[in-house]
This record gives C-alpha cells, structure tokens and sequence, in this order.
C-alpha cells in the first residue's frame, strides 16, 4: 500500500463504519484468511483507492485502448490528465494511483 497518512486515516474510518455491505464483507472474509490491504490483490485494492480519491476531490481511471496498432493498451489519466500508456492493466493502475499520491502530497503542502 502506498505510505499515506489521510488514506490510512480514511481507511481506519471505513473499517469502523463501513458504508458499502459488500465491502466490508469482503474485507470481513480476507481479514479471516489473514489478508490485511496491502495483501490485497491490486484488483480490488484500485476500486478502495478509487473511492478514497473520489472522496477527496481526485478522480483516478484507466482507458483500454483496443482500436490501436500500437503496442500499448492501457491508458491511466489522474483529473482527466493522462498520465502515460502501459502493456497492462495492472501497470496503469500503478501509475494512476501512484500519480494521485503525488498530487496529493503537492496539494497538501
């Protein structure tokens, strides 16, 4: 998990209050396997960050490119900026996500 203060903060509050059923039982079932966030598959750790982003006013997405010759396919964009093209999904999430944090950290000093 990317080291963040607010995004623990945010997740802390989450777990103790869930709003979303699926969710916490979701988070519920990979907690009793021993799982914790950061031993979450990326799949489901990206829609987590999704919604942390969302909350706080930075909208994270990725783009398949299926209509190109070129050997990319996978498009990350933070606030609708595109941040670069990837073989993989998994890759563009990275870069989204980690793109976000940077933001992040540039807003908030």
């Amino acid at each position: 998990m990317k080291d963040n203060k607010q995004f623990r903060e945010w997740l802390s509050v989450l777990r103790k209050h869930p709003t979303d059923r699926v969710f916490s039982n979701c988070e519920l079932s990979l907690q009793m396997k021993g799982y914790d966030f950061e031993d979450w598959p990326l799949s489901m750790q990206w829609g987590v960050y999704l919604e942390f982003f969302d909350s706080i006013g930075i909208y994270i997405d990725i783009d398949c490119d299926q209509y190109t010759n070129e050997p990319f396919q996978f498009s990350s964009f933070v606030n609708h900026n595109q941040v670069g093209y990837y073989l993989t999904r998994p890759e563009a999430q990275e870069a989204a996500i980690d793109k976000a944090f940077e933001l992040l950290s540039y807003i908030n000093n």
